[in-house]
Order: C-alpha cells, then sequence, then structure tokens
C-alpha cells in the first residue's frame, strides 16, 4: 500500500560523513547556501596548472572560494558544486551529511522507519506485561564474574518471535521514502547544570536535515499471505502490524511520549527560556497527534529524537533498584542522584527533530 509521508519538523537520518569545510563544502553568503564541493568543476575553473593552489588551501586551511574568484569573479554555488543546501547562518564547522541516494535525493530508508515502527510494537507490548519488565530474571543474566550483563533478548524473543524465521516483522514490509529539498540547521543541546538549563556550546552541531512540510510516498505493507501459509509461525503480536492496528497504535505511542514531555518542561522545570519555542511546537505536534483520523498517525524517528524516543521510554516501569543500577551502568561516571536523561537537543531557538505524519 502506498503510504503519504509527511515532515512535521527538520529529519536528519545521517549517512556517517561529517562534511569538512573549504575542502568538502564552501559557504556561499550572499546565496546563503553551501555547495558541495564537485571536484571536476572546481578543476575547470582552475585548471590543471593550478592544481598546486588548491592543494596548498587545503594544508594550510585557507579558504579556497577567493582562489576561486580570481579565476570566476562572479562563482555561483551551482559553478562548484554537486549540489547546494540552504544554510543562513555562515559556518566552516563539520556538517553531519543526511543519507542520499545516487541520484541526489534525501532518503528516509525503509530500516529506519522500520525501526522505529518496531520501537513502537514493543512499548506497547511491554506495557501490556509490565510484570515481565519488573522481574530481573527478564532483563538480562549473570556474567561469569557476577555481575549483571542487561539484555532485551529474553523479551524480545517473546514479544515478537524466537529467531529470525519466526519474527513477527517479517510480515512488515517497508520501502524508502525520497525527499528532494534538504537544509543545513545548527542544533544545540540543552544539559542540565545543578537546578539550572543552560546550551552546552562544545556539543553545538551542524546537521543536514530534510525540511520541514516536505512530502513523499513510501511502500508499507503487511503479508497477509506469508502469515496464511503459516499459520503457526508468528505470535498473537503480528495482529498489531495490520495498519488498521499499526496506525492507531503509533499514534498513540508518540501522543504518551510528546505529553509526558510537554507536562515535564511546563509543569516540574517551568518551560526555561533556554528551550526557545520547544513547548510551542511540542504542542504543535500534540494537536497534530489528536486531530489524527484512524488512517493517519505521528511518528519520530531518526537522529536527535532523543533517548526517549529511540528507546519507547518503558524503563520506567522496571523496578526501581533494577532501573536505578541500570542507569548507574549507562553512564558510571556520572553523580548516582543525576536525572537520566539530563540533554536535549533541537534545532537553534527550540525546534524539535524527527517528527513525520503518515497516512493512507
Amino acid at each position: 500500500m502506498n503510504i503519504n509521508i509527511t515532515t512535521l519538523t527538520p529529519v536528519h537520518i545521517g549517512n556517517g560523513t561529517e562534511l569538512q569545510g573549504n575542502t568538502e563544502y564552501l559557504y556561499f553568503d550572499k546565496e546563503k547556501k553551501i555547495a558541495i564541493i564537485d571536484a571536476m568543476k572546481v578543476l575547470t575553473i582552475l585548471g590543471e596548472d593550478r592544481i598546486g593552489d588548491w592543494v596548498a588551501c587545503i594544508e594550510k586551511n585557507e579558504p579556497l572560494l577567493p582562489l576561486l574568484k580570481t579565476h570566476r569573479p562572479t562563482i555561483h554555488t551551482s559553478d562548484v558544486g554537486l549540489r547546494s543546501i540552504p544554510l543562513s547562518i555562515g559556518t566552516s564547522k563539520p556538517i553531519r551529511e543526511h543519507i542520499h541516494r545516487c541520484d541526489g535525493k534525501a532518503l528516509v530508508p525503509g530500516s529506519s522507519l522500520k525501526g522505529a515502527i518496531r520501537t513502537t510494537v514493543w512499548a506497547d507490548t511491554i506495557f501490556e506485561n509490565e510484570n515481565m519488565a519488573r522481574d530481573r530474571r527478564n532483563l538480562g543474566n549473570t556474567d561469569q564474574r557476577g555481575g549483571f550483563r542487561w539484555s532485551d533478548s529474553f523479551l524480545n524473543k517473546t514479544f515478537f518471535g524466537n529467531d529470525p524465521n519466526h519474527d513477527i516483522f517479517r510480515l512488515l514490509q517497508v520501502g524508502d521514502a525520497t525527499f528532494t529539498k534538504t537544509e543545513v540547521y545548527q542544533t544545540d543541546v540543552v544539559n542540565k547544570y545543578g537546578d539550572n538549563w543552560r546550551i552546552k556550546p562544545e556539543i553545538t552541531q551542524f546537521v543536514e536535515a530534510i525540511s520541514v512540510g516536505e512530502e513523499a510516498t513510501l511502500r508499507l505493507n503487511h503479508n497477509d499471505i506469508l502469515k496464511s501459509r503459516s499459520q503457526e509461525t508468528f505470535n498473537k503480536n503480528a495482529e498489531k502490524l495490520k495498519l488498521s492496528e499499526l496506525f492507531p497504535l503509533m499514534n498513540n505511542h508518540t501522543k504518551r511520549l510528546v505529553d509526558d514531555e510537554i507536562a515535564f518542561w511546563d509543569d516540574k522545570e517551568g518551560n526555561p527560556t533556554v528551550m526557545g519555542i520547544y513547548v510551542d511546537e511540542m504542542l504543535k505536534i500534540q494537536e497534530a497527534i489528536d486531530t489524527c483520523t484512524k488512517n493517519e498517525c505521528v511518528l519520530r524517528i531518526g537522529w536527535g529524537s532523543g533517548f526517549r524516543s529511540m528507546t519507547g521510554d518503558w524503563h520506567g516501569i522496571m523496578n526501581d533498584d533494577d532501573y536505578f543500577n541500570l542507569i548507574k551502568s549507562l553512564r558510571p561516571k556520572h553523580p548516582e542522584d543525576l536525572m537520566f536523561p539530563k540533554t536535549t537537543r533541537f534545532i537553534k531557538g527550540g525546534m524539535p527533530l524527527g517528527f513525520i505524519k503518515l497516512s493512507y
């Protein structure tokens, strides 16, 4: 079935590359864009006899654009770039590149979307079976040295299937979505210092992300034929993957996370000034969730979506001692009474990352 996807906030899914200023991209102030450098275009402008000058710029960390302008004073992004990306703030810092197809179109890979769906179904199922999360025997095992090794293996096999051949997600086929427009955004991290929240400037990053309001389609199918041929292969949770069940489930899952986050900042923390428009934007997401029909849902995916979205935020139903020890194992060097998680990432000014709307 064709599924429509719309980005409600910027979405970044990285390809593992950080573009370096002056060697892999150039910033054009008048155009407010960066150009991803096309070596052949640069060579055409400079000529082979000037390759040494180009190499010298790189070795000395000197800007390349002035050199190019001596050969082409009216140079534009299209003259040197494989592609250009809007960026309102000039920078030479590394830029996390979004994943693209070979034709240059930005991707939301089906694997990323399927991973977010899996987390959603996982969280829904574990909240239906809270006692299992309160029994430490289901959460890992003791190693040879007597330490406890946390693992979701038992629960994963119980909820989804004993092995890949029996995993219910064999029934869900998710295709890629392609987009044409990306932008580069500055992202900030708010960190708690004592009783205050402040931007942590040393981990500010620039990322290429699919712009707000971009639309695409993808294929999402529940394989009824495979299920009918293998009635005994998949457990009862396979029913949750039917689109009529899955979309309301995903919407309720996202609503729970968004409601909790709004309550945290608006009530407990008093919406500190440093958060900018974050709560206002989350309230818009909340409204988008509340107005969804049964064939629509809001989901959060990709980088910068936060620990709670990545995990489904089910850990709070664990026994207090188990939860405390789990957090201690995740960050052994931090004070034991420090809240977890203690950071929030967003686009400079407060826009959250990663929200999409799906419909069919």
